[in-house]
């Protein structure tokens, strides 16, 4: 028997201050009350009611009980509300994941915003361009751009940023402006941390794709680093253009071999479970994605989830 119910049983009880009346308003016949506390009394092995012809009082446990009774069910009306999937439902902790550079640059100030619409959601964020696991380290959503990564959980493609070739003017002054893809294989090569595992840029010069390798003199994790190393004179790099743009608009950067398409770099959506979308999920995906529509490329909004599998 569910012993909520019960609980339910006995309070009412208490607060009719008659079994008769209690069952009138659980809906229940005046037998099954009494059946109802007699099965808790079992329970506890002593009563918890003094019965008598004007009604009923609670025993000293019946009075302890009852207290107990209250929290219990005060406790699971309150799991019921927050638990419920409504569009306005947003309490509780809520742990996202995003690397770097994604995170800095568009979530955190969308991040921020629901924050302060929502001030009973406490928004847990960590930035680190580590493919953390979301499964095992108990994340609600990760934010990646570029791949999903060899870890667990459910992941889908949600967007992408438009990715660029710029240098400094002052090292285009020394090493010579590029003309054709090949010329990068002689230059000094800028690179970002979540990359590391390439040491090739592929280019489209409107028909095909062709891959260049690339010689590395310099690695960063950090967005505002890049930035600041760019502004040296120390190489180039490859970058989104959302990152660069302010950069190359003060006159610190200008792009290089505007001609040819850089990859783009893709934008994922990672979550522990493969039932879709909880409302604080859904609600931050869908900010991120009113974001990029308005960012040189469009958002995708029916791809397909995929199950990553742990290496």
């Amino acid at each position: 028997m569910d012993r909520l119910n019960l609980l339910e049983t006995l309070v009412t009880a208490v607060d009719q201050g008659s079994l008769n009346r209690a069952a009138q308003q659980l809906g229940l016949s005046q037998p099954a009350v009494s059946q109802h506390i007699k099965h808790l009394e079992h329970l506890f092995g002593q009563p918890l009611l003094n019965r008598s012809a004007t009604g009923v009082q609670p025993t000293r446990a019946g009075t302890l009980a009852v207290s107990h009774a209250r929290d219990l069910l005060k406790g699971f009306a309150t799991l019921e509300t927050e638990l419920t999937p409504q569009a306005d439902n947003f309490t509780g902790n809520f742990r996202v994941s995003v690397g770097n550079m994604l995170g800095r640059v568009i979530l955190a100030p969308l991040l921020i915003e629901m924050g302060q619409c929502y001030p009973d959601l406490n928004i847990i964020v960590r930035m680190d361009d580590r493919c953390v696991d979301v499964v095992a380290e108990r994340f609600d959503l990760a934010i990646r751009a570029g791949g999903l990564g060899p870890a667990s959980g459910y992941g889908r493609k949600i967007g992408a940023l438009q990715t660029v070739l710029v240098a400094a003017p002052s090292y285009l002054a020394q090493a010579g402006h590029p003309s054709c893809p090949d010329d990068l294989r002689t230059m000094k090569y800028v690179q970002y941390g979540e990359n590391t595992h390439s040491n090739v840029l592929k280019l489209n010069d409107g028909e095909t794709w062709r891959t260049i390798d690339i010689t590395t003199g310099f690695t960063v994790d950090d967005p505002q680093m890049l930035l600041d190393v760019m502004a040296t004179g120390i190489g180039f790099t490859h970058m989104p253009l959302l990152l660069a743009e302010p950069e190359i608009c003060a006159g610190k950067l200008a792009i290089i071999l505007p001609q040819f398409q850089t990859q783009d770099k893709s934008i994922y959506a990672v979550h522990p479970t493969p039932s879709g979308y909880d409302p604080v999920q859904s609600e931050i995906l869908r900010r991120l994605q009113d974001r990029l529509s308005k960012i040189t490329r469009r958002p995708l909004q029916n791809t397909p989830v995929l199950k990553m599998v742990p290496s």
